[in-house]
């Protein structure tokens, strides 16, 4: 058997990286340097992609429970509006994705290694060595 992938931070791309890996049966391990889930992924709102990509891996309907659907979005600067973006759009909190997410990966038989650090890596010949710390 080959070495896990390692996979570096738990948020959103990490968790949904893992449940890849994990759907896929490859050998993983992901890490998040904080001691708990941090429930403050930037992003706010999710596209329709994004939402078929969910759809595919059995979580869309939470998704959608949790979020709210929005036809559009516009950006006002200095009290004008500057840009209008229309399209489907589902807006949720990280806090609501990142645990969505993270039900997902155990349901796939995954897991987040909290309080684990990569503190530097070395390339060999056959791969990547990794240096981790815990906290």
């Amino acid at each position: 058997m080959s070495d896990p992938v390692l996979v570096v931070g738990a948020g959103p791309t990490g968790l949904t990286a893992a449940i890849e890996l994990s759907r896929f049966g490859i050998p993983h391990r992901l890490i998040e340097r904080l001691p708990h889930a941090a429930g403050a992924a930037d992003a706010i709102c999710i596209q329709p992609r994004t939402l078929e990509y969910f759809a595919a891996i059995g979580v869309v309907e939470r998704f959608l429970e949790c979020g709210v659907r929005c036809s559009g979005v516009s950006l006002y600067v200095d009290g004008k509006r500057t840009m209008r973006y229309d399209t489907f759009l589902l807006c949720i909190g990280g806090r609501e994705t990142e645990r969505i997410l993270s039900e997902a990966l155990a349901a796939v038989g995954g897991r987040v290694d909290y309080g684990v650090e990569l503190v530097g890596y070395e390339e060999h010949r056959n791969g990547i060595g990794a240096t981790l710390r815990e906290f």
